[in-house]
């Protein structure tokens, strides 16, 4: 299989001998350097930019409408190329290039990297064409099911041979019974049974815009116990409004400014807000970044991009700047009539970027005034990630406290910082120039402060996941503490609740200090200055506050506590306590004991994973750990995001629902066309009705074959077989009708707090089915008996003549047993379909229930009746119209009678109880589920102190074998503890 280029268009390539000749894209090759028209063009390939540059639409695999810029990679740099580092100079296969940039008389140029499926949009086809494959309970009980199966035929089969060759049948006759017993028992049709139930709820799906690529993830959606939120774009309106800035003056952060007019022309926050972002004009329209739109709409300047034909670079040589300028200057020019000299005084133009980067978090640009004698660098980022790379004499006093003021209230902030670059920087050095020596030493300028409002559906809808016990958590790049008050906000940490943060912090040569966690409560932070010490950078090593925290010690006096974490912190425990990390899940172990040693050594972090509803500040990449962590903690595990930022966790999660279009999100197994996360519900209750059909339909084609296994066997005694008109009114007429229209009713109108079962080895489907299944045995020998007891039965009379013709089948035992069977299947049908709480009652389902009524009819007349010669003689059924008779096949409607009453109380009033799932956990002496997060929240229950907040944890030398901690109170007194 090839994967072909969606573009016909040729492309110039670069021969060995410096000429340019066309070839088409398909003839493309790793290691060719192609030519980037001017007017752009829609990527056939993966290829490296080495000259100019390019404006990229990547909507079709980020999700993002804004065009992204790509810069050339620097000549100078001796490391590695990488995909995933150096992507901002790559142009992907599948996107499309808008606008080119170039030095004058010069070509934008690419290398080619990848093609076909080895390109990003390649592996995701191949992720589409492929997917990881599930390790779900049903799928591997099912298998082990038709293997019981598989086997009680074979048992069958040698009993049918033992059968046929005491009454001395040839052989031929023996193996042709023999193997009637394999379709019967292990019916053809029992895979596309199954996965009734999934089409129907995909079809469901379909019709309120929610559309899934991977039809098995369904069913696993019915078992989700825990669902992982994106914030912002997810939880939050996309859209951000600016509140204000708050510049840094004198050392200090004072009151917030509304009205950016109030600013200096040339204060430096507002020449870096008109600045530093990554807009881009395109058909005369300004593009780009919304949250770089919003801030330079707010300053009122204007952006000027000059033609690449005015063939005057002006002020800035050679190449061509785009410029931003105050928008009342150019009105006073043109009102005054000012030299054009003088009108390029406030001009700024912007001469280098260095995009965006969600791991950074942060980006930089890189300008030049025309009255300036040196360059001047913008770096605008997270407030804790820009006072890092700042020096510590620019930064306010007041920084942590104004932090956390409107932090904690739910806005987001967004910190900038500026330096002059040396005078001696020539323009010819900016190719050259690194990322790192741009954004260090800065001047710390001022803050940004943005509001991000909830969606009106986001609380109703973690408000129903939690009333049905579904943990939900919010992974998200924002800053933690307005992670937390949206947490607050949408219901994910109800009110009353404290919220813990957990730092982790490495170890600090300086100090000789060991890498340790900090247990602060967020209460204790808002009393603290050093609030961020969370999302610190890690530059200031000594945690002063757990050495003086004695005074804040508290104690939970109850469970409802949830943990926050940084991105930061997350790697720190990865790297750092990795005796906390579980390498192994419960699958490795063989007994509960030895599931407990497993996971007591690495309670630390599954305790912070189990507690843990605030996770900021994660990189993609951690996304994609966090839900991979949450997984080998057994938690059946669903992710919601709407950008690209969150696709390989969408991929990594059990079931990923993608709020965006984009292509890359479209490799999540769900993708909804509404965004909203009011689709989740909708999921989870389809994948509970198409889990629950799914059990239905298994165990109503198991004992189908089961009604039909034990007629068959018991005809076999008699010498005689089922017609094959039987086997067509009980395998094509009741079966598939039943089949294909019991998934047909639709979910529970709400979500309940308990999963429907994952297994069918769970103890209470195999005493439905094994219980079904004696009945299904005793009401057959039942029947049979009752014929032989009438005074008018005589056995069926042998004859000879040909083999294949020695077995009648139009005879009373086999006319009986059709009958009964048949209405075994109906009752089975109506008995395993169930109601509530996962699917609506049988009655809505019209259809189903109308075919059952309709088929129950049909045997029943030709039970009770003599429907005409033709009938009988074309289903081969016998019938006498004696009254005595008469009796007798009423006396059989009675008996089918009490057969489904039989049927209907085991499962209601036994299988479907709580008091019998009581006595079977009684008998398997469980008294406890084996889930690895629910042995892990038992013990956090049995834990009166913890957390221990207000202290810090010590990790011991990671030479030590043993895995402990020493814990340290506020006193410095140590309290030794083994994990």
């Amino acid at each position: 299989m090839v994967l072909k280029s969606t573009t016909s268009e040729k492309f110039q390539v670069l021969l060995d001998n410096g000429e340019f000749a066309e070839r088409s894209p398909d003839s493309l090759v790793p290691g060719d350097v192609i030519v980037i028209p001017k007017h752009g063009c829609l990527m056939p390939c993966d290829a490296a930019l080495i000259e100019g540059n390019c404006i990229v639409n990547e909507g079709v695999l980020t999700g993002e409408s804004a065009p992204v810029t790509k810069v050339p990679l620097n000549g100078q740099d001796a490391e590695i190329f990488s995909g995933e580092e150096h992507k901002r100079h790559i142009l992907f296969h599948g996107t499309t290039v808008i606008q080119t940039r170039f030095y004058e008389g010069a070509r934008v140029l690419a290398v080619v990297c990848q093609t076909g499926f080895y390109t990003v949009k390649g592996d995701l086809v191949r992720s589409i064409l492929f997917p990881k494959p599930i390790g779900f309970k049903f799928y591997r009980d099912a298998l082990r099911l038709v293997g019981v199966m598989a086997v009680i035929a074979a048992l069958g089969m040698a009993y049918s041979t033992y059968i046929y060759w005491k009454h001395g049948e040839g052989i031929g006759l023996m193996i042709l019974r023999a193997l009637d017993l394999i379709t019967i028992v292990v019916p053809p049709a029992l895979p596309a049974a199954l996965t009734v139930g999934i089409v129907y709820s995909q079809r469901r799906l379909k019709k309120v815009g929610i559309f899934c690529i991977s039809p098995s993830r369904i069913n696993v959606c019915g078992k989700i116990k825990l669902v992982c939120f994106d914030k912002t774009g997810t939880l939050t309106e996309e859209g951000l409004d600016l509140m204000g800035v708050i510049p840094a003056v004198d050392g200090d952060l004072g009151p917030m400014v509304a009205n950016l007019a109030d600013l200096e022309r040339q204060d430096p926050l507002l020449v870096g807000m008109a600045s530093c972002h990554s807009l881009t004009m395109i058909d005369g329209k300004l593009n780009g970044d919304p949250l770089d739109l919003k801030l330079f709409e707010a300053t009122d300047w204007v952006f000027c991009e000059p033609r690449q034909d005015d063939g005057d670079s002006g002020a800035f040589d050679s190449l061509i700047p785009t410029t931003v300028f105050p928008k009342k200057r150019v009105e006073m020019n043109l009102r005054d009539g000012f030299e054009k000299e003088e009108g390029s005084d406030g001009h700024v133009g912007i001469v280098k970027q260095f995009p965006f980067s969600s791991g950074l978090q942060r980006m930089a640009v890189v300008t030049r005034a025309p009255d300036d004698n040196c360059f001047t660098a913008f770096v605008k980022g997270s407030p804790e990630k820009i006072v890092s790379l700042s020096r510590p004499d620019s930064v306010p006093l007041n920084f942590h406290k104004t932090l956390h003021f409107y932090a904690h209230q739910g806005f987001r902030v967004i910190a900038m910082g500026y330096r002059k670059l040396d005078p001696k920087l020539a323009f010819h050095q900016m190719a050259r120039l690194k990322r790192e020596a741009v954004e260090s030493e800065l001047t710390f300028i001022g803050l940004l402060i943005m509001r991000n409002n909830l969606k009106p559906e986001s609380a109703q809808v973690i408000g129903d996941l939690i009333a049905s016990d579904i943990k939900t958590v919010m992974v998200t790049g924002d800053n933690m503490l307005t992670a937390i008050s949206v947490g607050h906000d949408c219901g994910m940490i109800p009110k009353g609740d404290e919220v813990v943060i957990v730092d982790v912090l490495p170890p600090d040569e300086r100090t000789s200090s060991l890498a340790h966690i900090l247990w602060r409560s967020n209460d204790l932070a808002s009393s603290s200055s050093d609030v961020s010490l969370a999302e610190s950078d890690g530059s200031s090593s000594t945690p002063s506050r757990a050495i003086s925290a004695n005074e804040y010690l508290i104690t939970m006096d109850r469970p409802k506590y949830h943990f926050a974490m940084t991105g930061r912190s997350f790697s720190v425990l990865l790297q750092h306590f990795p005796e906390l990390v579980p390498k192994v899940g419960r699958n490795d172990c063989c007994t509960m004991k030895a599931t407990l040693r497993c996971f007591e050594v690495f309670l630390p972090f599954c305790q912070i994973m189990v507690r843990g509803t605030i996770f900021a500040r994660f990189s993609p990449e951690q996304k994609t750990q966090l839900v991979e962590k949450y997984i080998d903690l057994e938690y059946i595990t669903g992710m919601v995001g709407d950008g690209a930022n969150d696709c390989g966790a969408l991929k990594a999660a059990h079931a990923g629902i993608s709020l965006s279009e984009a292509e890359a999100s479209v490799a999540s197994p769900f993708t909804s066309s509404r965004n909203t996360i009011e689709c989740v519900p909708t999921v989870i209750k389809e994948g509970r009705c198409a889990l629950v059909t799914s059990f239905g339909i298994f165990k109503y084609m198991a004992l189908y074959s089961m009604v039909q296994f034990v007629a068959v066997l018991i005809l076999y005694e008699k010498r005689t077989i089922l017609a094959d008109m039987h086997f067509l009114y009980l395998d094509m007429v009741i079966t598939t009708i039943v089949a294909v229209l019991m998934g047909y009713t639709k979910p529970y109108d709400r979500l309940v707090s308990h999963r429907p079962h994952g297994s069918l080895m769970a103890p209470s489907m195999i005493v439905s089915i094994f219980s079904q299944m004696i009945i299904v045995v005793g009401f057959q020998t039942m029947a049979i008996h009752f014929l032989q007891h009438q005074s008018w039965y005589s056995p069926i009379s042998l004859y000879d003549g040909p083999e294949d013709e020695r077995e009648k089948v139009v005879n009373w035992e086999a006319t009986l047993l059709f009958l009964v069977a048949a209405f075994q299947d109906l009752i089975l049908a109506f008995v395993f379909s169930k109601g509530p709480p996962y699917r609506k009652r049988i009655y809505t389902n019209v259809v189903f229930l109308a075919a059952i009524l309709v088929l129950a009819f049909l045997t029943g007349t030709l039970l009770l009746y003599s429907p005409g010669k033709w009938l009988e003689d074309l289903m081969k059924v016998v019938h006498n119209p004696e009254d005595s008779h008469l009796s007798f096949r009423l006396a059989i409607l009675g008996l089918m009678a009490a057969n489904l009453f039989a049927a209907v109380a085991v499962e209601e009033l036994i299988v479907d109880r709580v008091w019998f799932k009581r006595v079977l956990k009684t008998i398997r002496r469980k008294k406890h589920s084996k889930s690895a997060f629910k042995m892990v929240r038992r013990q956090l229950d049995k834990e009166i102190q913890f957390p221990p907040v207000g202290r810090t944890t010590y990790a011991k030398d990671a030479d030590d074998a043993a895995s402990s901690v020493v814990a340290v109170d506020a006193k410095g007194g140590p309290d030794s503890t083994n994990l």
